[in-house]
Formats: C-alpha cells, sequence, structure tokens
C-alpha cells in the first residue's frame, strides 16, 4: 500500500517541509472552513487569530501554513486600509476593523471561499493591480 507525500522543492519559503499525510493538511483547511468559530468576518483574516484557530498546531508552523494557503491560492496576505475600503462595501467595519486598529503589526489574509455573495470585485481587481474585464 504506497501513500502519498507533499514536498515543493521550488518554492524558496517550502523546500524545507515535508507533509508525509496529505489528509493532514485537508484537516487543518477544514479548520478555516468551519461554523465553529467567528475569527474569520468577510473573507477577512486577522493573522494574530491564528492561535485560536489552530490550536491543535504549534504556532511555529502557522507561517508555513500561512504561506501554503497562499500557494494553493486560499489565501492572500492584503494590506489594512484596503481592509478599510472593503468593509465599507459591506457596511460592516466594526469588529474586524476594530482589530485592525488595535493589531496595525498583524498580517491581513483575505479568503475569497469565505466573501459574502456581494463581493467587491473591482477593489480585489485594484488591490492586485490586475485588470478588470468589462467585456
Amino acid at each position: 500500500n504506497t501513500g502519498s507525500i507533499l514536498y515543493f522543492h521550488n518554492d524558496i519559503e517550502l523546500r524545507d517541509s515535508i507533509i508525509l499525510d496529505p489528509q493532514w493538511l485537508t484537516h487543518m483547511l477544514a479548520t478555516l472552513f468551519t461554523t465553529k468559530h467567528r475569527w474569520i468576518k468577510n473573507g477577512i483574516l486577522i493573522q494574530t487569530h491564528l492561535h485560536q484557530i489552530w490550536k491543535e498546531y504549534p504556532i511555529e508552523i502557522h507561517q508555513k501554513l500561512l504561506v501554503l494557503l497562499e500557494k494553493f491560492g486560499i489565501s492572500y496576505t492584503i494590506q489594512p486600509n484596503f481592509v478599510k475600503d472593503f468593509l465599507n462595501v459591506f457596511n460592516s467595519a466594526s469588529d474586524t476593523e476594530d482589530n485592525i486598529q488595535t493589531n496595525d503589526k498583524a498580517g491581513i489574509s483575505l479568503i475569497p471561499a469565505l466573501l459574502a455573495s456581494k463581493c467587491p470585485t473591482e477593489l480585489i481587481y485594484k488591490e492586485w493591480h490586475l485588470k478588470v474585464d468589462t467585456t
């Protein structure tokens, strides 16, 4: 019986990591896409909350896990000013914006799969300097 491993030899940030059990990675992803917590609001993850979301994972690997999420296109690092504009579209700047202001040095990630249905795509395109297809 053979299994699978994940190894990213071409990625500078991940080449020193080998995932022996891909199911472990699936379980880690499930911790983000759950109704058991409210740490990710409107697709916005304040990275200082990761210790709450990933309680069962050593804090030393949280940064590597974020790199994996970005590699797979599950999350994207964003700037605080983008978050404020983004939340204004939803008229829901309260909790998330307060956390951003109190955690100015905290990293912030956008998880598109957890966005509300009225996603402001023009802001996302602007943040990543993409062209908006108007056809």
